[in-house]
């Protein structure tokens, strides 16, 4: 029977039908030895052969039922005094190295382990399934090596283990081992995991992540969490002082390699390579994990990865590098010889950088810079920089800088505030042209370095008018070159755009739409980097949208049609997306024409047809819904509040049908808020106050997108004072105290703030009733300024203005002179009177009053606000008035409001 096993395995000829025979006659020689038959010995089953051969053929299922089966038979048979050959059987099936042959391994291993099982974890040698030779640490290995060199790297659906850590199945035994360990530690002590169980493991997991570019970001994350977990319970167990526990230089190498594809583990590798740097201090340790280059090098691309990078995180990268740089190679005569080890062992069969030295190299001081771009600490990327190039002239081509490393500092002064960032970009890009003039050509300015200087000029041009002529003869000499690698692309024309809107010119929205025609006539001509693309058409509606010519409007609806029209040509780049309509609904709605709400409502329901029929990137947004809004409320059109409110209403529908980035938020409401108040209806007040508690009560049901702001509650206070409500100042007084009162209870968004208290004084100057009903608003007004100087919110060009104009229609000049005389006392120590506030003064004060105090006996309105005392006016920018654009007004003098 044995022979005819050998044959039928061996004569390829029947394949299935002999494989059928085989397994029959090795079943029935199983039954044999249990029995009773002793003339049956191991090997006349060749199960090796047989197990070799049914892997050959079959697959799945119905290779696992096989085996299963092949394993019955010997539990059935072996009842008295004959051990079941579990781990035999996992051996012959770990050497098939084949995801169904591992299935197979550690179901038999479950279920070895489960008929060992005792209620308090022992081996109990009175179970009838009592096994002299239980499972080992070495049978775990096997079945742990046989899904890594599977390849599988999860459980096929038709099986469910009995244990269930992490999908992935070498982890999954690995945490089953450590859980059964840590359970009874004595008992269990054959299967405690050793320094191959984890390493086995986090190879797989190490693989598995390298393979699993199409994997979400979330399983991810769970292998590097898995193979960080693994790692600290090897550290764990070395800690307990078990031998054959400890990570070596490659395990840590791995698992910081896994955590560098997250590229969001900076916490978990910093304390890993903390780890290697403690353990290297340790002469007694095993190995030899000195961190090398390698090591720190993953571990700082993590920290200039990072969601927040700061100079915290600088000084730490900093301090690496400067341990890098001090750190002595230790003498391992007394270790294992880790170059005999690693070239021995099969495990290791990558190059992990075992014989690097931890000198810094260009990546290291790169990655650095890159850390100080991030922390915004342009000088010392520079600094950086520096030293590289130092270094570098002195002999150390390691650390030779490279282009980029100078476009990290151009990157780390264009992201910069300070006044000479067009200065310093400037100065880099002359030092790289001069370093590749001197024959160093992997330092010669790039696209990226001369769109970066332009990009460093966009943030000068607000103060440098000068900005955008500079930046075009950068462009113009890009243009001439002959390098393709210099030539601009559609980045750097779009740039120039921008630099072109940020400096404020005039001509900024013709010379954006020029660069733009530019743009697609270089494109036309071949270049094919030069291609439009919808950000570019976006920046040049933006640069209409900001300028005030009268054909505005058009001028964008123009532009936008010129995108539908290539996008519909076949250019997809050009869909026309919610960010293009948007702008373009901006700027109808700034045009203040009589049909550009209308206009605002035609593009809105444009953009919903491109959605329906396929232009995924046209789908409003709530941000679209509230500028159409907006539109409404700046034509002052008699149904401009019923035509917000039925957009609200819309925005309702649309979100209940599934537009997610859909629905009613503060700033709508507040722009349906404006509405209303431009209708100038009777009802408008009341429809705001509607508005209002409707927006209190949403966002205390959890709508935190709804929950008013100080801008809201100004936006009341103005509705207030436009309204026919003759106790104006009472209504005013109601909500303020209740943006007060939201505030204390810990509404930080609602906090009064100058605006309110303006709005406030110019509703109390329109409460209607007599001379007392006045006199009461008037107190409100020196009260609301007492609040004002408690607070320490500093007076803006709106706050005396609307105090005087409190003061001309609450106050009589013959009666209440006394009051008056008090709030120009006031006006005149905080020093911010300015040419509009010195007009309401002449417009309220008697003339005598004024010649008075300023000591002449000239025409006041002949007077301007030079011929005024210096204190009057210390805290304004004398000269044209314009609103918000001059000195904060000062504080008020410190002294009570009475």
């Amino acid at each position: 029977m044995a022979n005819l096993i050998d044959q039928w395995i061996s004569n390829g000829e029947y394949r299935y039908l002999g494989a059928q025979q085989a397994e029959l006659l090795a079943k029935r020689l199983i039954m044999e030895r249990g029995g009773g038959n002793d003339d049956v010995a191991w090997g006349m089953y060749h199960l090796d052969s047989l197990i070799n051969y049914l892997n050959q053929l079959y697959s799945d299922n119905e290779f696992v039922d096989k085996i299963l089966s092949i394993v019955t038979t010997f539990e059935k048979a072996y009842v008295e005094d004959i051990e079941v050959p579990y781990k035999s059987i996992i051996t012959s099936l770990c050497k098939c190295q084949t995801a169904h042959a591992a299935t197979a391994a550690e179901q038999i291993l479950n279920r070895f382990e489960t008929r060992l099982d005792s209620e308090d974890g022992t081996v109990d040698t009175a179970n009838k399934y009592f096994h002299s030779n239980p499972p080992t640490t070495e049978t775990y290995n096997a079945v742990i090596s046989c899904w890594k060199n599977s390849g599988r790297n999860y459980y096929p659906r038709s099986y469910t283990p009995d244990f269930h850590h992490h999908p992935h199945p070498p982890s999954n035994l690995l945490s089953h081992m450590l859980e059964m360990y840590y359970q009874n530690k004595q008992t269990m002590s054959r299967i405690r995991p050793d320094h191959l169980s984890f390493n086995l493991a986090i190879s797989s997991l190490f693989n598995h992540q390298r393979s699993e570019y199409t994997a979400s970001d979330q399983y991810k994350s769970t292998i590097q969490q898995q193979c960080f977990d693994h790692l600290q319970s090897m550290l764990k167990l070395q800690k307990e002082e078990y031998a054959n526990c400890e990570p070596d230089i490659v395990t840590f190498t791995k698992v910081l390699s896994v955590l560098a594809m997250g590229k969001s583990d900076a916490g978990r590798a910093v304390q890993l390579l903390d780890e290697m740097l403690q353990l290297s201090s340790n002469d007694s340790y095993k190995y030899d994990v000195r961190p090398r280059n390698k090591h720190f090098n993953i571990v700082l691309g993590l920290m200039a990865d990072s969601e927040t990078v700061n100079k915290d995180t600088l000084e730490k990268a900093t301090a690496y590098v400067q341990l890098m740089e001090t750190l002595v190679e230790r003498d391992a005569d007394d270790r294992i010889n880790q170059d005999e080890y690693y070239s021995s062992n099969d495990f290791y069969q990558d190059d992990f950088g075992l014989h690097q030295s931890s000198k810094p190299d260009t990546v290291t001081f790169n990655t650095l810079i890159s850390i100080a771009d991030r922390a915004r600490q342009p000088e010392i990327a520079e600094e950086i920089l520096e030293d590289m190039i130092k270094r570098s002239s002195d002999g150390d081509k390691m650390v030779q800088p490279d282009i980029f490393s100078f476009n990290t500092v151009l990157s780390a002064w264009s992201r910069s505030k300070k006044s000479n960032v067009g200065v310093k970009t400037a100065e880099i890009l002359h030092r790289m042209q001069e370093l590749a003039d001197k024959g160093d050509t992997n330092v010669k300015p790039d696209n990226t370095s001369l769109t970066t200087v332009i990009n460093s000029l966009i943030a000068s041009s607000g103060k440098k008018r000068e900005a955008p002529m500079q930046a075009e003869q950068i462009i113009q000499r890009m243009e001439e070159n002959k390098d393709s690698a210099i030539r601009p692309d559609a980045v750097t024309y779009t740039s120039l755009m921008k630099c072109w809107i940020q400096s404020g010119r005039s001509k900024a929205m013709n010379r954006s739409i020029e660069i733009l025609d530019i743009l697609e006539q270089r494109y036309r001509e071949g270049h094919e980097e030069c291609k439009p693309d919808a950000l570019a058409y976006n920046v040049a509606l933006n640069a209409i949208a900001k300028n005030k010519a009268p054909d505005s409007a058009e001028r964008a609806e123009a532009l936008l049609q010129r995108m539908r029209e290539q996008y519909y040509a076949g250019d997809k780049d050009l869909a026309p997306n919610v960010s293009s309509f948007t702008t373009v609904m901006a700027t109808w709605a700034r045009s203040r024409r009589p049909d550009a709400a209308k206009q605002a409502d035609r593009l809105l329901n444009e953009m919903h047809e491109m959605h329906e029929s396929g232009v995924s990137v046209a789908a409003p947004n709530s941000f679209a819904y509230s500028t159409c809004i907006l539109a409404w409320a700046k034509t002052g059109h008699k149904n401009a509040g019923e035509r917000a409110e039925s957009l609200l209403k819309r925005m309702v529908l649309c979100h209940n049908d599934g537009f997610d980035n859909i629905a009613p938020n503060v700033i709508s409401y507040t722009n349906a808020m404006e509405a209303w108040i431009g209708s100038k209806q009777p009802h408008a007040l009341e429809r705001v106050e509607s508005i209002l508690e409707k927006m209190i009560e949403q966002s205390k049901a959890g709508d935190e997108n709804v929950a008013p702001t100080t801008t809201t509650f100004n936006v009341v206070l103005k509705a207030i004072r436009q309204s026919s409500e003759p106790l104006k100042h009472q209504k005013a007084l109601q909500v303020v105290n209740r943006m007060k009162a939201m505030y204390e209870s810990g509404d930080k968004r609602v906090k009064p703030n100058v605006a309110t208290y303006n709005s406030f004084f110019s509703a109390c100057a329109y409460t209607e009733g007599n001379a007392s009903t006045k006199l009461a608003a008037f107190s409100m007004v020196l009260n609301g300024l007492l609040d004002l100087q408690e607070t320490r919110l500093k007076p803006d060009d709106y706050t005396w203005p609307a105090i005087w104009k409190a003061c001309q229609y609450l106050l009589d000049t013959k009666k209440d002179m006394q009051k008056m005389n008090h709030i120009f006392e006031l006006c005149v120590r905080s020093g911010a009177i300015n040419e509009l506030v010195f007009n309401n003064i002449r417009n309220v004060l008697p003339t005598q009053y004024l010649q008075k105090k300023l000591k002449t006996d000239k025409d006041v309105y002949k007077l301007t606000v030079h011929d005024l005392p210096s204190d009057w006016t210390k805290n304004t920018r004398l000269g044209r008035f314009r609103p918000g654009k001059g000195k904060q007004a000062g504080k008020l003098p410190k002294r009570n409001v009475k």
